[in-house]
């Protein structure tokens, strides 16, 4: 687990006063966090963070490997969009591959050292923090921390680290407070997603001319009202050489398409509010539902907007 933090000014010549940006973005972050349910993990500074900022509860990325991840996050371009889907090592060389058996004190051995990373990645945040006081600087500057590539599995589902399209894998931890916008203290519940960090970004610092195409969607109206609905739907893919892997996740499921070469393909549905852990895979037993989500993964990403045709499941 490794942390990176990012200031930046976003002056562009102009005489308007832009905010200062303080990107913090921790690798292999998933929501393990207390703030979001985990007491076993010490994080007195995140914890601290979250009653002066916007806790978004269901970020997702749009590919759970590295550097295709932090690719999209940093284009605001998804994966479908640019090709890009598998700058990554062989990291299975380290960590236990997905199904692999690990005896109980092995797993609780790797859990330990995985949440104290997670602790001293909130030391230094903490430390960060202060000097941005010091400075005087808090009430300019836009302070992002979350994950900036993917989530990771801690055994869940059988897996030990990233590789799906699973929530554990795609879902994110994201705080981010925005001086004189943002509803501090409060927990947004809709979707957003990591490739709208950069449109979000543009929209505050008012760089509107500075942009390309993009595909991602700015959540800014989020950040000052967390509890209006957002999108319908958030998308994840996966692969290796190509995307072979597709996701769809709704505010209460995720379904997802897997199809490798010379392979059946094989389809899962799990229900997020009733199995968050996604234990029982549903594919058999909700035909509508799947029906519904299959369409709307196959229309893409583009009628999950706000103002796009609502997901009605029958």
């Amino acid at each position: 687990m490794a942390i990176a933090s990012l200031g930046l000014g976003c002056s562009t010549g102009s005489s308007t006063k832009r905010p200062n940006v303080l990107y913090v973005s921790v690798d292999d972050l998933g929501t393990t966090l207390n703030v979001y349910g985990n007491p076993q993990v010490i994080t007195p500074n995140v914890d601290q963070f979250a009653t002066r900022s916007v806790v978004f509860d269901r970020c997702y990325c749009q590919v759970a490997i590295c550097s295709a991840s932090r690719t999209s996050i940093l284009t605001g371009v998804r994966p479908e969009t640019s090709g890009i889907v598998a700058l990554e090592h062989d990291w299975q060389t380290v960590l236990p591959a997905p199904g692999t058996e690990l005896s109980d004190a092995a797993a609780r051995d790797m859990t330990a050292r995985y949440f104290a990373e997670m602790t001293d990645v909130d030391r230094a945040f903490g430390e960060i923090l202060s000097t941005l006081d010091e400075l005087g600087l808090r009430d300019d500057t836009i302070v992002i921390f979350w994950s900036g590539d993917h989530g990771f599995h801690l055994g869940t589902n059988d897996r030990w680290g990233k590789w799906s399209n699973l929530d554990a894998s795609t879902r994110v931890p994201l705080l981010m407070s925005v001086p004189g916008v943002s509803a501090d203290g409060s927990r947004a519940r809709g979707l957003v997603e990591c490739v709208d960090m950069y449109p979000t970004l543009v929209e505050l610092c008012g760089l509107s001319d500075a942009v390309h195409e993009l595909d991602g969607l700015s959540f800014a109206p989020v950040l000052e009202s967390p509890d209006i609905d957002w999108k319908h739907s958030a998308f994840s893919v996966f692969g290796v050489n190509r995307i072979s892997n597709r996701s769809i996740k709704t505010p209460q499921y995720n379904y997802i398409e897997q199809r490798l070469p010379f392979m059946p393909p094989n389809f899962s549905l799990y229900d997020l509010v009733d199995d968050p852990d996604e234990t029982t895979n549903l594919y058999e037993t909700e035909p509508e539902i799947v029906s519904v989500l299959a369409d709307r993964l196959e229309r893409g990403f583009t009628e999950a907007v706000p103002t796009g045709p609502p997901i009605v499941f029958d």
